[in-house]
């Protein structure tokens, strides 16, 4: 079975090195799409390409219409996942791409889609959004099992949108991108509400004279959420090490699940052997972490955190 590992950078010249190495196998395809860096980020891909056998092209593109372009490029009949090349992928990244083959299923893990990419293409493939495309093409394509895994580590950057957009378009892209998250997202006026996000609340209506791409009920982000709760299974089903294990919780999930987070948190003990970690986090779509190995949290969550516990 062909693997293909794609993805589309713009600007990341201080990791992508450290980033494909982490996904690199001999027999898997990588493909990358460069937004026209200019930082160096082509010409270090370039001078990469000559270890890793990368497949490289250059367009002018939002993050979801390179991600695009870099699905269609890879393999036909391939099974594929995506990368962000500000990332340093784990080896359960490489296990959940091992099981979705094995299983020849449809799986969400940590972060990212492991389908087929004629399947992906079927459904319409990614929406030139600059953020929100994978809320929006996950839900779109859907999924049958989730692994909650930590997939991997990504560049220190602020977790507030607003300010990781800053760092490649200022203002502008700032105002791109709360479109983007908004029409991809989809959010119900009841998420909308429980989120408190002044910002978004402030798009919305531009963003839905533009259109939303609903692909679920009630809202793309609350069926994600949803179903990763009711199709997650544990990590040993996988053979993936307990260790890299991480689920999450928003506000709006712990609302509508009967039991609330007391029914969370004996979900995520179900899905391991033994204990857990319990974040909760100070945003404005407040929400819980829980992790088996604590020291694996986001390191740009750790200013959020306002309470930890140990479930057992």
């Amino acid at each position: 079975m062909k693997i293909c590992i794609y993805g589309t950078v713009f600007n990341n010249v201080r990791t992508i090195e450290e980033s494909v190495e982490s996904v690199w196998r001999p027999e898997h395809d990588i493909v990358i799409v460069d937004n026209y860096s200019t930082d160096g980020t082509w010409e270090k891909l370039l001078e990469l390409r000559k270890d890793y056998n990368l497949k490289l092209y250059r367009y002018q593109c939002t993050r979801g219409l390179g991600r695009h372009i870099a699905l269609y490029k890879c393999p036909e009949n391939s099974t594929t996942a995506w990368f962000d090349l500000d990332t340093v992928y784990t080896p359960a990244y490489h296990k959940a791409i091992e099981y979705a083959v094995e299983t020849k299923q449809v799986v969400n893990a940590g972060g990212l889609l492991i389908v087929r990419r004629e399947l992906a293409l079927g459904k319409g493939g990614w929406r030139d959004l600059n953020y929100g495309e994978d809320v929006e093409f996950v839900s779109k394509i859907g999924f049958h099992i989730h692994l909650p895994i930590v997939s991997g580590f990504n560049e220190i950057a602020s977790a507030y949108m607003t300010k990781r957009e800053r760092r490649y378009g200022g203002l502008k892209r700032v105002v791109k991108g709360t479109l983007d998250e908004l029409r991809g997202s989809a959010p119900s006026i009841y998420r909308l509400i429980v989120s408190r996000s002044k910002r978004l609340a402030i798009f919305y209506v531009p963003a839905r004279l533009l259109g939303f791409y609903r692909n679920r009920r009630p809202d793309n982000l609350t069926w994600i959420d949803l179903t990763t709760l009711t199709k997650a299974v544990p990590l040993r089903e996988a053979g993936i090490d307990e260790k890299f294990f991480q689920f999450g919780a928003t506000l709006t999930l712990i609302n509508l699940v009967k039991g609330g987070e007391k029914a969370i948190d004996e979900k995520a003990l179900s899905l391991v052997s033994g204990s857990l970690w319990k974040f909760r986090l100070k945003t404005r779509n407040v929400r819980v972490l829980y992790y088996n190995t604590p020291q694996l949290i986001d390191k740009s969550l750790i200013p959020l955190v306002v309470n930890v516990t140990v479930l057992k």
